[in-house]
Formats: C-alpha cells, sequence, structure tokens
C-alpha cells in the first residue's frame, strides 16, 4: 500500500542516469570518434544496490546500423526485484533509441516499454519532419497520443557525462522526460577524485555530477582513467556498479519494508495522532535535500548532526471557499497530465456524482476522500499510471488511492497534488513501530490541506511527513539514511 512498492522512483532515477541528455556545444572530431569507439564495445551491466543490499541491475549497449553506418541504435535495459513479505515484486524498464550516426544528430526513434509492478504500458516516439510524435499502448485500453514537444536531444544524449569527462569540462543541455513528455535543463561539472581499490589494483576514478533542473537532483558519475564508468552514485543510499553479467544479474532477496523503513524510537499513540495534535522528530542523517517546510511543518536548526521537525495537524480555518477555485501556484495544481487526467469525460461525469450539489470546496474534497477510500480496494502490487487504468481496475495502493483523489478534485476545478513522504503506519501489520515512504494528497480550499486517502483521513496526521510534491525523484536520497532518534508530544487546545 505505500510509495516504494511500484519502485517506480528509482527507476526513474537510473533512467535518468543513462538517459536523455541534450549536449550543448559541438562534438570536436577527437571526441566524437571516441564516442563511437565506445558503443563498438560489449554491454556494460551494473549490479543496483538500496542500503547496500543488490536489489537488481542495469544493463547498457549501442552500435552502428546499415551498411552505411548512418543510424545508431541505443539500448538500455533496467530490472528491479524485491520481496514483501511472501510475494515478490518486479518492475522492468527497456528504452531502445536511434539516432542519427553524426554529431549532434537528431533521435530519430524511441521505444520505452515498462513491466511488471507498477502496469504494463508501451510507449512510442518517432520523428515526422519537424515533429516528434508519441502514441501509447496499455493492455485492455486504446492506443492514445499525448501531445509532446519537439525532442531537444541528439546523439550526444547518450552520455552526457561521459562527453563532460572526455572534454574535462562542464557541459549544459536539456532532459527529456518521457514522464512528463517535457523537456527539463541538465547541466554537469567535474567534481572530486577517489582512489577505487578492485582485485589489488588501486585506480583513480574522476568525478562527473549531472544536474538536472527539473527537481535539483545530483547524481555522480565514477570513470577510471581509460574513461570507463565504474560507478554512479544516484543517492548516498542508492548507487549502480559496474559488474560482470553473471555477477550484475545475481539478485539478493530483499524485504523492501525492512530496508527501507525508518524505526521509531517508540509506538504512536491513538491520542497523539489525533486532530488537533502536534509532534517534534528528532531527526539524524536528514538530508537537506528534503527539506520541505511549510504552514504544518517547521524545521529547527541542524546542530551537533541532529534536527528538529515540528509537524503539526489542524483542521482548516477557511472552510467558507466554493469551487472552482484559482490556483495559487498558476494553474499547474489544475492542470491534466498524462498521468492525472482530470479532463477525461468519465472523471468529470464521477466528480460531479460523488459531490452532489455541494458547492463549499472542503466539503466536496471530504467527499472525494472518503469515496476513494470506500471504493478503491486495497491491493499491493496491483498498480496503475493513469486515472483511466484506475477507474478501470478500481483496486491499487497509496499511489491509486492519491492519483484518483487528484484528478477527481481537479476536474471540480479544486487545486490539488500528490504529496510523498513518510507515514506512520501500524495497520501495515510490521511488529516493529516505524515510519513507510508513502503519497497522499494535498488540497487547497482557501489553505492547503494535506488529506489521506488510503487511510481516510481528513486531515493528514502528525504521523505523516512530506519530503516532496508530484512525481518528485529526489527523496530517493532519504532511502537508507534517515534516522528518528527522540519523539515529544505537545498538547494543543482545540
Amino acid at each position: 500500500m505505500l510509495f516504494f512498492s511500484k519502485l517506480k522512483t528509482p527507476l526513474a532515477w537510473l533512467l535518468l542516469c543513462w538517459g536523455t541528455f541534450a549536449f550543448s556545444q559541438q562534438s570536436s572530431s577527437p571526441v566524437f570518434s571516441q564516442y563511437l569507439a565506445e558503443c563498438a564495445k560489449p554491454a556494460e551491466f551494473f549490479g543496483i544496490f538500496l542500503a547496500n543490499q543488490k536489489v537488481g541491475y542495469m544493463s547498457s549497449s549501442c552500435g552502428l546500423l546499415g551498411q552505411n553506418k548512418a543510424q545508431l541504435r541505443m539500448e538500455t535495459h533496467v530490472l528491479m526485484r524485491v520481496v514483501v513479505g511472501s510475494k515478490e515484486v518486479s518492475r522492468e524498464v527497456r528504452q531502445v533509441d536511434i539516432y542519427e550516426a553524426k554529431p549532434q544528430g537528431k533521435l530519430l526513434n524511441s521505444t520505452l516499454t515498462m513491466e511488471g509492478d507498477g502496469g504494463n504500458q508501451k510507449l512510442h516516439g518517432q520523428r515526422k519532419g519537424g515533429r516528434f510524435e508519441v502514441s501509447r499502448e496499455r493492455p485492455g485500453m486504446p492506443m492514445d497520443q499525448p501531445k509532446a514537444p519537439e525532442v531537444l536531444q541528439t546523439l550526444e544524449d547518450a552520455n552526457m557525462a561521459f562527453f563532460s569527462f572526455l572534454q574535462k569540462a562542464p557541459l549544459q543541455g536539456h532532459q527529456w522526460d518521457w514522464t512528463e513528455l517535457k523537456n527539463h535543463r541538465m547541466e554537469t561539472k567535474i567534481g572530486k577524485t577517489k582512489v577505487h581499490f578492485m582485485g589489488g589494483i588501486s585506480t583513480t576514478l574522476q568525478e562527473v555530477v549531472q544536474i538536472s533542473a527539473k527537481d535539483n537532483i545530483h547524481i555522480s558519475y565514477w570513470f577510471d582513467e581509460a574513461g570507463g564508468l565504474r560507478e554512479v552514485e544516484m543517492a548516498p543510499g542508492l548507487r549502480a556498479l559496474a559488474e560482470a553479467e553473471e555477477v550484475a544479474k545475481s539478485w539478493d532477496k530483499v524485504d523492501i519494508f525492512n530496508l527501507v523503513r525508518v524505526v521509531l524510537p517508540r509506538a504512536l499513540s491513538v491520542e497523539e495522532l489525533q486532530t488537533p495534535s502536534a509532534l517534534n522528530y528528532v531527526l539524524k542523517g536528514f538530508p537537506q535535500e528534503l527539506v520541505t517546510p511549510s504552514a504544518r511543518q517547521q524545521f529547527g536548526p541542524l546542530k551537533d548532526g541532529l534536527q528538529n521537525l515540528r509537524v503539526e495537524a489542524r483542521q482548516p480555518q477557511n472552510t467558507d471557499a466554493t469551487f472552482p477555485l484559482a490556483d495559487p501556484e498558476g494553474g499547474k495544481n489544475l492542470t491534466a497530465t498524462s498521468q492525472i487526467e482530470s479532463g477525461l469525460p468519465a472523471v468529470l461525469k464521477l466528480g460531479k456524482k460523488i459531490v452532489g450539489k455541494e458547492k463549499n470546496a472542503w466539503a466536496a474534497a471530504k467527499k472525494i476522500n472518503r469515496w476513494v477510500f470506500q471504493n478503491v480496494k486495497k491491493g499491493y502490487g496491483i498498480s496503475a499510471d493513469t486515472t483511466q487504468q484506475i477507474l478501470k481496475q478500481m483496486e491499487g495502493d497509496c499511489t491509486e488511492h492519491s492519483l484518483l483523489a487528484v484528478s477527481l478534485l481537479r476536474s471540480l476545478g479544486i487545486p490539488a497534488r500528490r504529496v510523498n513522504g513518510l507515514v506512520y503506519a501500524p495497520q501495515a501489520g510490521d511488529a516493529v513501530p516505524a515510519l513507510y515512504w508513502h503519497q497522499w494528497t494535498e488540497v487547497y480550499i482557501g489553505e492547503w490541506v494535506e488529506m489521506d486517502p488510503t487511510f481516510n483521513e481528513e486531515v493528514a496526521s502528525v504521523g505523516h511527513i512530506a519530503l516532496g510534491k508530484e512525481l518528485e525523484t529526489h527523496m530517493v536520497q532519504g532511502f537508507g539514511q534517515i534516522r528518528v532518534v527522540g519523539l515529544r508530544e505537545e498538547k494543543l487546545s482545540p
């Protein structure tokens, strides 16, 4: 029922590592020749480690096509597999790109196939004249053609960090995002060096840091002196290491709940979780990139490696507004997307049916929250990526609940967004008191209110710690890093 279950976040990071980045400078002939020489080498394999446990592998390969070698084919394959209780959960992604085989060659064709937990679908993009046309296939649904802008990526996108390493210089460009069908700014910088020991031999590795402007993601690539990629550090707890194929494909049977949960010093009482209430968490190892202050959350200064987080849960004060409402953030929290399909006739019809003649935004939001809780069957590993898929199966975990709730709210003209973070969930049946990775919703009714349709909480309890919004992938930096070393309750007047 929890957010990490679909492995979407780490997969987004991994595809980002090897994925599509536009190269902002013309490649010199020697550099481009060296790039082509690397493509002639056998496929590379990397073991994927989360908190030092192997949870999957990645491979990448490329090569020239045709007698005249006018095109270049690149393929990336990711397989991640974990255990949840007695159930094995896996996610597999394969991307094949074909480019013009020349400096600044354009992307001609791209196919992204996703299978396993999280739902099956295939996205295909093809350049036709000056346009890049996208189609999407999903089991049991008609093929659709979402609109996409011109793709800015070029042949050098195969590995922007590698080009930066070869030129010993920072680069700037763009990232093509298959999830949002958008281009995002990207840049690299030359980092530090370190000595790497393997088989009794020491090698100096050079770091190249790649930064996404989308959500300020920092990824470190480590190259050996010959230009071989040895390690990719996506977060302190998530990295990929170069390995032989048979080693990379070996797998540790990792119980993901036990691996990434954040254990608490004690259980939280029923009274502490009621509204109104406030709870102070004393945090250790909390990444500063995940500091997310709000009216509900206040972070204290970092001192002696410890940081205080105060979370308060109260009923909203501004409950008189009627919908539709203007979005305080310019409209993005009312916009339909490829996942949040709030403009579909079925979604519009259902939203109106649920709220009936109600026009008060807060009352309508509570009706939507309660309806999703009551009507979406709780099912771990029963996953869907879009509103349409959820309406078809009406089963899923927290990501399905929050996606459907946000879609219904936006269809009514009520600004809403998904929230990613940690939740205290004794419902998970774990004997150890802990926080788990989770997703819920935030609704604007004249003020922002966090709600949880998975657990039917009209106001999210103090057991919820928000770390990001929507599809922000930087949350991965918290996996295996965050510790709660103290808890202190505050008594609030009603």
